[in-house]
């Protein structure tokens, strides 16, 4: 195939039909599915974090599904029933393999009381590349000389989304088995982000932000600027207040399930009087000022990966990623400004709130320690006085 045909299949249009575009359209809809998905959001975050992990794997893989239509439609290959298998093959073992190591890392020690699961930790990264090679091996095999270009260009394509998809989740573990207000924080401040930009923009919006997405305005991304802090700010406070959010998670092995271990709270959590004048003191947690900031930051990198959906979209000739979710889209359209912010937020608790917590629980047991030696001397210094004190008498 030439070149210049492949570029004209590769960026042909795939649009929706007339009537799912008016659906897509319709406030009432989109109001209606927004307050549903919040709705059932609750009750996964009532319902504990095996269902938080759970409901983030079932959109993951609900993204990789409307990508992997885009790419075989793209590059010409729905026909071809092996690049259709030998794309979930590899996703599957990706997820697996990225998705299983982050969990192995943060319950080793639960887990390999488990007599199934301590070989399967052991052996877990050579397993998983030799089911890696074994699925190359079977992608070598099936080549031939009319599909070279479609299929090289498709097995790059899975291996961009697995990167674009699971390689944030694994990560987003990390900082999840920690407390699940480091996972949950950070997704509802970029949701809260976005509906704030979409309403602001919808009202009093004039200016066009980017080109790549006409309907994001300045004044919508401005608004949402402002507002995400406030709102951060508060939510951040609200959480604080329930050891729910803030204790590590743990395996049960009585109960072979993942729940919240019973902790007491890190210093960071718990509120610190700071005096503005002689007369006023305000008493905020110190984790409020990461959420702030964190906050600021939900209101640019979030956007910054819903442009880059756009232009994928737009590359593609196409207006949603799917219609799985009435008057939304797809999943991946709900979900486009999340990967990128969750690259940040592991590197932002690992680097810096992390980093806080040790330096503040250091501060706390080392002057723990030297009140309890200045105790000691005390104590030594009395009996000494009383000593000679009785050998004068």
């Amino acid at each position: 195939m030439k070149a210049e045909s492949f570029n004209q299949v590769a960026c042909s249009p795939l649009r929706s039909s007339e009537n799912n575009f008016q659906i897509l359209n319709n406030p009432l809809i989109r109001t209606i599915s927004g307050i549903t998905m919040i709705a059932c959001f609750m009750i996964i975050i009532k319902m504990g974090p095996a269902a938080i992990f759970m409901c983030n794997l079932l959109f993951i893989t609900k993204s990789f599904d409307e990508l992997l239509k885009i790419g075989l439609k793209t590059y010409q290959c729905s026909s071809i029933r092996k690049a259709f298998t030998l794309s979930w093959f590899l996703f599957v073992v990706s997820t697996y393999a990225l998705v299983g190591q982050s969990i192995y890392d943060e319950f080793t020690l639960d887990l390999q009381n488990h007599l199934i699961l301590r070989p399967i930790i052991k052996y877990h990264g050579i397993m998983c590349f030799s089911v890696y090679t074994l699925g190359l091996v079977i992608f070598l095999a099936n080549l031939n000389n009319s599909n070279y270009l479609n299929m090289y260009s498709m097995i790059g394509f899975v291996h961009v989304c697995i990167a674009i998809l699971i390689i944030p989740f694994s990560m987003s573990i990390k900082y999840f088995s920690k407390g699940i207000i480091r996972f949950l924080f950070p997704l509802i401040t970029v949701i809260f982000n976005d509906i704030a930009a979409y309403v602001i923009g919808s009202v009093c919006g004039r200016h066009k932000l980017i080109g790549l997405s006409p309907k994001k305005t300045w004044e919508g991304f401005i608004g949402a600027l402002i507002l995400s802090p406030i709102f951060g700010y508060s939510l951040s406070s609200f959480m604080c207040k329930f050891d729910y959010f803030l204790c590590p998670i743990k395996y049960e092995s009585n109960q072979n399930w993942f729940v919240i271990d019973q902790c007491q709270k890190d210093l960071i959590f718990h509120p610190k009087e700071h005096r503005l004048t002689e007369n006023i003191k305000i008493s905020i947690e110190p984790f409020q000022f990461h959420a702030f900031v964190l906050s600021i930051l939900a209101s640019t990198l979030g956007p910054l990966g819903g442009f880059i959906a756009s232009g994928f979209k737009r590359a593609c000739g196409i207006k949603d990623f799917g219609n799985t979710i009435p008057g939304h889209g797809g999943v991946l359209d709900r979900l486009d400004s999340q990967f990128l912010f969750q690259v940040f937020v592991y590197f932002y608790v690992n680097c810096i709130i992390n980093e806080t917590i040790e330096n503040v629980n250091y501060t706390s047991t080392f002057n723990e320690q030297r009140g309890e030696k200045k105790e000691f001397f005390k104590l030594l210094h009395y009996q000494l006085v009383h000593l000679i004190e009785n050998a004068k008498a």
